[in-house]
């Protein structure tokens, strides 16, 4: 017989749980956006909270993660509220 999915995927059922529990943000968009990086978590086998490494993960999600050293034109006052004072109000950054 076929092992449920949910059974077999705690990172799976963290998910559900937090559907559940409603643990999502308010408003249809950034609700879409947890559900996606619930599933990137899933994807990745990283729990909820925990750290994601950029470098690590990067090659599997296609995406190209830089250094702000790599950054032209990134004044170091900018750079410094980045890394220290506003470090806890950001968590990327994305371009095209």
């Amino acid at each position: 017989p076929r092992e449920n999915v949910a059974e077999s995927s705690p990172h799976l059922q963290a998910i559900i749980q937090r559907m559940i529990d409603h643990d999502l943000p308010p408003g249809d968009k950034w609700r879409l956006f947890e559900l996606h990086a619930l599933g990137f978590r899933d994807f990745a086998r990283v729990r909820s909270g925990a750290p994601l490494d950029p470098f690590g993960l990067a090659k599997f999600a296609n995406l190209l993660v830089i250094d702000f050293e790599q950054i032209k034109g990134l004044s170091d006052e900018t750079r410094e509220h980045l890394l220290g004072q506003g470090s806890e109000k950001w968590s990327g950054g994305a371009c095209s």
